[in-house]
């Protein structure tokens, strides 16, 4: 098998594997939604069904709830860019914000998974409990202008994951805005 075959395989096994299958439907990892029906808009973040290959689409602006359950330094976003014309043309932005505060712009993602680190203020790692989550995408694209799906409304990229953690080494910042 060659290294870009083995490559494509092991990035749609982890896209498929960050979302978690509750009820019927399945929300990106760390996401905390109400129940919704298989295929709803919640928050900005379209849920999927069972064993569904495009869970979670996100549009332009999402927010949505996350649980903190322990310290932590840092947010983690796990996202999938599609190989869509859109995507390949322009590049891919996000702003995060935490309880409506800014945390900061990450770019500039082509097509392909990305962990993006957004660093959080100093009275918020403390705190334990559910947080609300915003992100703003820079990109988006309408599935039926590019012959991609039936859907007329926009979509910006997959949300696969969220998570609150201590992941910055503390010496250099390989995500910081361009």
């Amino acid at each position: 098998m060659s290294a870009l075959r083995t490559f494509g395989l092991l990035a749609a096994a982890l896209l498929l594997a960050g979302c978690a299958q509750a009820h019927y439907r399945t929300v990106p990892d760390g996401v905390v939604l109400p129940t919704a029906p298989a295929f709803a808009d919640v928050g900005g973040i379209r849920t999927g069904g069972p064993v569904d290959p495009t869970c979670c689409w996100a549009g332009p602006d999402a927010s949505f709830q996350v649980r903190k359950d322990a310290p932590a330094t840092d947010l983690a976003v796990q996202i999938y860019i599609p190989k869509y014309a859109t995507f390949v043309r322009e590049q891919q932005g996000i702003d995060a914000e935490v309880e409506g505060r800014r945390l900061g712009s990450r770019c500039c993602f082509g097509p392909g998974l990305h962990t993006l680190l957004f660093r959080l203020p100093a009275d918020v790692r403390e705190r334990d409990g559910i947080l609300r989550v915003g992100l703003r995408a820079r990109k988006a694209f309408v599935p039926s202008r590019e012959h991609v799906g039936p859907e007329a409304v926009p979509f910006a990229y997959v949300l696969v994951s969220v998570s609150f953690g201590s992941y910055w080494l503390g010496r250099f910042d390989r995500t910081a805005t361009r």
